[in-house]
């Protein structure tokens, strides 16, 4: 006579593997739960930052010299927040236009936030001279002329 067995129970291994595809699956489910609320997040405080950092840049392009812009500084907002500011200051080809790299820092009720910009700006009162007056020579050197006569 053969015995047939009833299996009333999982086995060790299937316990494992649902284990596992449990583990994967609430993993994929919080880092896509965790990028919708930083992106809520941005979206939410978008513009209000965008708001700030003009008023920031406002302030950054009317500074008199390109030293006084490296310098960094604060100022205080509209809405009476304080923002704090430094700007990494490159020149790019084009004669008197400046690439900027601004990073703000805003106080908040939980600490600094930092906040990244990235502008070009046309300031010709920031310029070196000399620097100026070479890039707009090279520039005038590579002109092609239009009608076969002179740049």
């Amino acid at each position: 006579m053969t015995m047939v067995r009833l299996r009333r129970a999982f086995t060790l291994l299937e316990v494992v593997v649902a284990a596992a595809l449990f583990g994967l699956a609430t993993t994929a489910l919080l880092a896509t739960v965790s990028h919708f609320t930083e992106a809520l997040a941005r979206v939410t405080n978008a513009p209000a930052d965008d708001a700030e950092i003009r008023f920031v840049m406002s302030v950054i392009l009317r500074q008199p010299s390109a030293a006084a812009v490296r310098g960094g500084g604060s100022c205080a907002l509209p809405d009476g927040g304080r923002v704090r500011w430094s700007v990494d200051l490159t020149e790019t080809a084009t004669p008197d236009l400046q690439r900027l790299e601004v990073s703000l820092w805003k106080d908040e009720r939980t600490g600094p936030r930092l906040i990244r910009v990235k502008r070009l700006a046309y300031r010709p009162q920031w310029s070196e001279p000399v620097a100026r007056a070479e890039k707009i020579r090279r520039l005038k050197d590579a002109a092609v002329p239009m009608n076969g006569g002179e740049p």
